[in-house]
């Protein structure tokens, strides 16, 4: 199978970045060791079936997709991937700052901390606190009094998170896959649509994988009724569909204009965000434009 072919051969040269900086426990040729014994092991997913074109990853891909996501949700700083924001409601953890809520917060957005944690938990030894679905801090303040305390529950968290750097990216290239397709059957996307055909253009250049990857990992896919503002989303299908809005001959413009067009698009899509937000999130336009602006160029 192709997509565990890459899995398999690729994702042993990503272990080399994550787990010579970050790791903690265990050693790089134990997780690749394990990689390839899942992988062996592992059925057709949505990717064998649907996007072909992820197999033409390479280990060199693979390992600066996982540099830029890290950048871009952590500065590349291992104190933050354990992280709550005095401006939200419960904390971002990993490599991808995924979510993870507490009992009584709801918010427009899919928390992917769960999700990822019983993925992890497949492969990596797993403490069953992180499998619950809630966040075990009610509030921001007590989540910091724990961390400056260094309480064990936080120092936990975080040799879990450093040690498991590889298969939180295998996660996020796994739940692009499955996402892409259930994002195409909520849509009621054909083959034919033009945001379908836009995607899968996108798909066969290096930095317009590490575009859709990474944005769909930031601000969802546009399919979930919760993830909108007055009726308008801010998912990947929503810059797709601004695409095609602003220049309908999109599909015939250059590689360099393409990207040019997804990262204007992008933004466009967060400032409306901004404008029908029912509370002020002006804070994060500035943060969200130097993201977009990663999208502007090829590897």
């Amino acid at each position: 199978m192709m997509w565990r072919k890459v899995t398999r051969i690729g994702l042993v040269g990503l272990l080399a970045l994550p787990l010579s900086i970050y790791a903690l426990n265990g050693s790089a040729n134990d997780s690749a060791n394990d990689l390839d014994k899942a992988s062996n092991k592992a059925p057709m997913n949505a990717a064998d079936r649907l996007l072909p074109r992820l197999s033409t990853i390479t280990e060199s891909e693979l390992t600066e997709l996982a540099n830029r996501i890290r950048f871009n949700e952590t500065a590349n700083r291992a104190e933050w991937q354990v992280f709550w924001s005095p401006h939200e409601a419960f904390p971002s953890l990993g490599l991808g700052h995924f979510i993870w809520l507490p009992a009584d917060v709801a918010v427009e957005f899919e928390p992917a901390f769960p999700a990822m944690a019983q993925f992890v938990a497949q492969h990596y030894p797993t403490a069953a606190w992180l499998l619950a679905e809630h966040a075990p801090w009610a509030t921001r303040a007590e989540f910091v009094a724990a961390q400056q305390a260094g309480h064990e529950d936080i120092q936990e968290l975080q040799a879990w998170l450093l040690a498991t750097q590889t298969w939180q990216m295998v996660f996020i290239l796994e739940r692009f896959a499955e996402r892409a397709e259930l994002a195409k059957a909520r849509l009621a996307l054909t083959d034919p649509d033009p945001r379908w055909q836009l995607f899968m253009h996108l798909m066969t250049s290096t930095a317009g994988r590490y575009a859709l990857i990474d944005y769909s990992n930031f601000k969802g896919w546009g399919d979930l009724e919760q993830e909108r503002y007055q009726g308008q989303g801010w998912g990947l299908f929503n810059v797709l569909n601004q695409m095609l809005v602003t220049n309908e001959n999109i599909m015939k413009t250059n590689k360099n204009n393409l990207l040019k067009s997804f990262a204007d698009a992008a933004y466009q899509v967060l400032e409306q965000r901004v404008s029908l937000a029912p509370n002020p999130e002006e804070r994060w336009l500035p943060g969200w434009k130097v993201r977009t602006q990663t999208y502007r160029k090829e590897f």
